[in-house]
């Protein structure tokens, strides 16, 4: 009976031998595969040059390793977490704006496209051997000729491709447009360990093509004002047409019952072939607030084009006061910052901007809208909004911004005239000279910096908290 009995406890130790061998083990290679990742994320950092990170996470590591402290599957997870993240950060700050063209598009006339030589800037702010594959779309496509392939060194940051537009057939009336699509192909001598992210940019040219004789379309624009307030109205009118004609035209002023109140005739003003010209009147005021139709009546070589514009007086309107913008640098994107007053006895629970900038051409070269905000009676307040210059190029520009709110628009245009470091609203400067923002090659922006720091010190804090953790539970 004692020998039976010492048997099975031999068999119960052997077994619970076996069992704290098999757990062992289990830890060992989870420890071994904590080893392995974190020295395989202190790789990838190295290869982004964040060498700072790339130390931590060795000390980590090493840490680890003689303290022979075996984190559970929860901390493993946390940390993969928190390192992930840092590591998807670093790969998006390294990729972003790597290719880059300029300008992005052309606007050229029919008759300066019969031949024209052009040129496409390409951009290489991450100074990386690119290789880029050119290819041709849009109507125009058979008229360009450009190189098939283009390659910059790491040490070319910009270059300048030279290509020609040569339209040889007659171009149907209306707008055309070619793109030039230059996508990089990844680079094969980095291997496998190249972290390599395709990118496609676009240059368009659009060639405008007139209509026979005198083809004109246009805008009517009214201006905010309150109750007895002189209302300036704007018409801008653009000939689409080959032939120079002369305008003339008036506005009538309609009650909401369809009554007229008001007849005032525009100036008379010559338009060229592909032209553009405005014209504008005023009248002295309404007597009651509420909302009226405009109808601008307009003629010419014996024609007659009728625009038509809703607006308000009085009541529930909003005006914009002003532009301005505290930096600028042409080619950045700066913060456009409306000033936006309420002159309504009561409040205006939602508003929002939509800004067009409209060249001399008459083109829409960008539109963007702001958020909504809540405005209080009488409030006077800055709406801001960003404006992305990058395609900009310096001349004189139309401000047309439409205030949007109780199911209504109230548009204004400003004149500005654009420099390669200010705008000029009118006759005041509204931005200043900065500094240019350190390329990416020479490092992180500020932003990054803090934040991998604020990342990497919790990791420390939390590597050191592990340790009392442990050497207190040992005890």
């Amino acid at each position: 009976m004692k020998m039976v009995k010492k048997m099975y406890n031999e068999k119960n130790a052997l077994r619970t031998t076996l069992f704290l061998q098999q757990v062992q083990n289990s830890k060992v290679l989870t420890l071994s595969f904590f080893h392995f990742f974190i020295l395989f994320l202190s790789t990838v950092f190295s290869f982004f040059n964040s060498f700072f990170t790339s130390s931590i996470l060795h000390l980590i590591n090493l840490k680890f390793v003689f303290s022979k402290i075996i984190p559970s599957r929860k901390t493993i997870k946390l940390l993969l977490a928190l390192v992930g993240a840092v590591t998807i950060f670093l790969l998006l700050s390294q990729t972003t704006l790597a290719l880059g063209v300029a300008p992005s598009f052309y606007s050229i006339n029919e008759k300066d496209a019969s031949f024209k030589t052009l040129n496409l800037r390409v951009l290489n702010t991450q100074h990386e051997e690119l290789t880029l594959l050119v290819s041709l779309e849009g109507d125009l496509a058979d008229d360009i000729t450009i190189q098939k392939v283009i390659t910059l060194t790491p040490e070319e940051t910009e270059k300048t491709i030279h290509y020609t537009l040569s339209v040889k057939t007659n171009l149907t009336p209306g707008p055309h447009e070619g793109k030039i699509v230059l996508q990089q192909i990844p680079d094969e001598k980095a291997g496998a360990t190249n972290v390599a992210v395709a990118t496609t940019v676009v240059q368009k040219i659009n060639v405008a093509a007139p209509y026979p004789g005198v083809y004109l379309t246009g805008s009517l624009y009214a201006s905010s004002a309150d109750v007895e307030e002189q209302i300036k109205f704007t018409v801008k009118l653009k000939n689409k047409g080959s032939k120079p004609t002369m305008v003339k035209g008036q506005v009538i002023v309609k009650g909401p019952t369809n009554e007229e109140l008001y007849r005032v005739q525009l100036p008379e003003k010559a338009i060229a072939g592909n032209g553009l010209v405005d014209l504008e009147s005023l009248i002295p005021g309404l007597k009651y607030p509420g909302y009226y139709t405009a109808e601008a009546i307009l003629t010419y070589d014996g024609k007659a084009i009728t625009l038509r514009k809703d607006f308000s007086v009085g009541s529930a309107f909003a005006d914009t006061t002003g532009l301005s913008i505290e930096q600028f640098r042409l080619g950045e994107i700066v913060k456009l910052s409306l000033s936006i007053q309420n002159k309504w006895n009561s409040n205006i629970n939602e508003l929002y901007a939509v800004v067009k900038i409209v060249d001399s051409k008459g083109a829409v070269v960008s539109k963007f809208t702001t958020s909504t905000i809540k405005l209080n009676a009488q409030e006077l307040t800055l709406l801001d909004s960003f404006w992305d210059t990058r395609d900009l190029q310096i001349g004189t520009y139309d401000f047309i911004v439409g205030l949007h709110y109780n199911g209504k628009v109230n548009e204004q245009i400003f004149k500005a005239v654009v420099g390669l470091d200010n705008v000029r609203f009118g006759s005041q400067v509204s931005g200043n000279v900065i500094m240019d923002k350190p390329s990416s090659s020479e490092g992180f922006s500020n932003l990054t910096l803090f934040l991998l720091a604020f990342l990497v010190l919790g990791l420390i804090v939390m590597n050191i908290a592990w340790l009392f953790y442990f050497k207190k539970k040992k005890k």
